[in-house]
């Protein structure tokens, strides 16, 4: 992606909250930006990847990396799916939704 992309690039959270990508990254603060994507919820390799994450989240705020996940699928299904994540992982954080 461009830089001029990356400004420009606005998803929604799994709370349904609207967010700027360059935004969060200045309200995050961190050296580094780790943007990582799943095709689709409910599928066990995603659940699995996204609650290793979910894990190690305290080892890249450590570093300065922020980490926040984007996917296709709905808010209403991110809402849902985050709780099969969270059974696997503890807790979850942030994921954002292309789609309303």
């Amino acid at each position: 992606m461009t830089r001029r992309q990356i400004l420009k690039l606005t998803s929604q959270q799994a709370t349904g909250e609207a967010i700027g990508f360059y935004e969060w990254i200045n309200r995050e603060g961190g050296l580094y930006t780790f943007l990582f994507s799943h095709p689709h919820d409910y599928t066990p390799v995603c659940t699995t990847e996204l609650a290793e994450v979910q894990k190690k989240i305290g080892d890249f705020r450590r570093k300065g990396i922020n980490v926040i996940g984007l996917s296709a699928d709905s808010v209403h299904s991110h809402q849902y799916w985050l709780k099969d994540v969270a059974a696997v992982a503890g807790s979850i954080g942030n994921v954002s939704s292309d789609r309303g």
